[in-house]
């Protein structure tokens, strides 16, 4: 089912999945009517996969609202396929009065839950207060950004200073010639610091190849470890794990 879009200006973006068109329609008619969110593009559809589509073509979306049937596993699978799109914050509205299985919505993605018995007046005002909160702070709105921030955020890691978006690394103070690949591969390990990383998940992340079990990884580090470890031959910041890969430790 093709989305409905309701431009006014592009303030801020909603996104309203609703299996059953009545209650949506009654929130959308409040707000065309009352003009309760003037400035907003609201899309609703009542299909979740092709909500799960509006969110992969528009990633300035900044919150979703999910009126869906009071399945639990349903629920659960649902907001774990949002949340794998998006960061935009979450209002499910299902009949759930059971508070173990509200509270476990929230380990997956949730941000605010109301129950069907309430006036969608409830419901617009909550919008409303979430759209203050926007204005007055604004911040990371989807995951496009907050992608774009880790990639350019400069990276202290010890006495060893990263910068990707001057593709430079210090240490104490002094700066360390690598080449892209190695700087490649050292912001990876950074990254994701004490996490294991394969050959094969370093190499098709910085090399955009499929992995032959070649020794361009193993060489790489080796060039690493030459120029940014205090003794290359003890090395304590790219520790290798036998057998696994490799992590970076920056204490």
């Amino acid at each position: 089912m093709e989305g409905i879009n309701i431009v006014v200006n592009k303030n801020v973006e909603l996104l309203f999945i609703d299996y059953d068109p009545q209650y949506m329609k009654i929130v959308k008619v409040m707000l065309e009517q009352g003009k309760r969110l003037s400035g907003e593009i609201i899309h609703l559809t009542h299909d979740v996969e092709d909500g799960l589509h509006i969110l992969r073509q528009r990633d300035t979306i900044e919150m979703i609202v999910l009126h869906i049937k009071s399945d639990k596993p349903l629920v659960k699978r649902t907001l774990t396929k949002l949340r794998r799109i998006s960061l935009a914050e979450i209002m499910v509205i299902a009949l759930f009065e059971n508070e173990d299985d509200i509270s476990d919505l929230y380990r997956y993605g949730m941000n605010y839950f109301v129950a069907p018995i309430y006036k969608p007046d409830m419901a617009v005002a909550y919008f409303e207060s979430f759209i203050e909160r926007h204005r007055l702070l604004p911040g990371i709105r989807c995951m496009k950004e907050a992608e774009h921030i880790r990639a350019i955020a400069k990276m202290q890691c010890g006495d060893i200073t990263i910068d990707p978006e001057r593709l430079t690394v210090e240490r104490s103070g002094q700066m360390i010639d690598l080449t892209t690949l190695e700087f490649k591969v050292l912001h990876l390990l950074a990254s994701n610091e004490g996490i294991v990383l394969t050959p094969e998940q370093i190499f098709e992340y910085v090399w955009k190849e499929r992995y032959t079990n070649n020794s361009s990884v193993v060489n790489c580090i080796h060039g690493l470890r030459s120029k940014i470890e205090p003794d290359p031959a003890n090395p304590i910041y790219i520790i290798t794990k036998y057998g696994t890969g490799y992590k970076f430790v920056s204490k």
